[in-house]
């Protein structure tokens, strides 16, 4: 993704920490990336996966805003997990970016947002809002993103399947 959009825009990734920073400027170099279009931005919390808990971006077209989706860590389990639902804000704080917040919780990876449509996983939306019809977590997502039409998958493809899935993944 990097390689792709490097030369279109500039690009900052979000990494957590000094290890993760010197892999990517490692990766960059082997390349032969443009280094002077990426920026690598570092926050200290672990995270294995930053498209869950990292920052959302809402846009109009002219500027950035933060969508601060409650974070519960898939049930908060440890506080660590319930950490990183720091990270959006911690981040917007930093660069000056609006929040817009939401009771209702999100991750990155359960839902994809188009000019149109937000397509999510049902399973994602309702174990993450315990209680909470699918009707009202509908009309937060809509509210948040702006958008007409949310599209529901019934379950992720790879939750259909029992076991390891890719590299122990």
């Amino acid at each position: 993704i990097i390689e792709k959009l490097h030369t279109k825009i500039p690009v900052k990734v979000l990494v957590d920490g000094e290890i993760a920073a010197h892999k990517l400027d490692s990766l960059i170099a082997k390349n032969g990336l443009d280094r002077s279009q990426i920026t690598v931005v570092k926050h200290e919390l672990p995270n294995w996966a930053m498209r869950d808990a990292g920052p959302i971006f809402l846009t109009n077209g002219d500027s950035l805003m933060i969508a601060d989706f409650k974070w519960n860590g898939y049930g908060g389990r440890h506080a660590q997990d319930l950490e990183r639902g720091r990270i959006d804000n911690d981040l917007a704080k930093r660069y000056g970016w609006k929040v817009k917040s939401s009771d209702f919780a999100a991750e990155g990876g359960g839902l994809e947002v188009n000019e149109n449509v937000i397509l999510s996983f049902k399973h994602h939306a309702q174990s993450r809002n315990p209680g909470i019809s699918l009707e009202e977590i509908e009309a937060a997502y809509l509210d948040m993103y702006n958008k007409k039409k949310v599209i529901w998958i019934e379950e992720s493809m790879l939750l259909e399947t029992p076991g390891n899935k890719i590299d122990n993944y």
